[in-house]
């Protein structure tokens, strides 16, 4: 599987990618702001991607989720702190993309992920 990683803070992005990689996913990339995680997206066509809400640049990642999965339809799993929860669920409610919460631990991503998996029924 092939996951994009969109985390505005390096040393989060590269844990993630470190927990990807050692799970056997392969990350295509990593992007800091909306805009280019879109663009990544578009470049790259992920299976998956790993979206943080609150990111650089004038989008959120709320917004760009819903562009890429919109436009691309690729799924999208947030990765957000307790306090984006609420926001998150009100916002989010309509598509049901899941959540991992910060911090989180490799065997929640794994889980997750898991369920994006050809064969599995999400």
């Amino acid at each position: 599987m092939r996951i994009l990683v969109v985390e505005d803070e390096v040393i989060v992005a590269r844990d993630l990618q470190n927990i990807l990689s050692g799970c056997g996913y392969f990350v295509t990339g990593l992007a800091s702001s909306g805009e280019e995680s879109i663009q990544k997206a578009e470049a790259m066509h992920p299976d998956l991607v790993l979206m943080d809400i609150r990111i650089k640049g004038n989008m959120d990642g709320i917004e760009a989720g819903h562009r890429i999965h919109d436009n691309l339809h690729i799924p999208i799993v947030y990765v957000t702190a307790l306090g984006d929860e609420i926001m998150l669920e009100s916002i989010n409610r309509k598509n049901g993309f899941p959540r991992i919460l910060k911090p989180f631990e490799e065997k929640e991503i794994e889980r997750v992920i898991q369920k994006f998996l050809p064969g599995n029924n999400n």
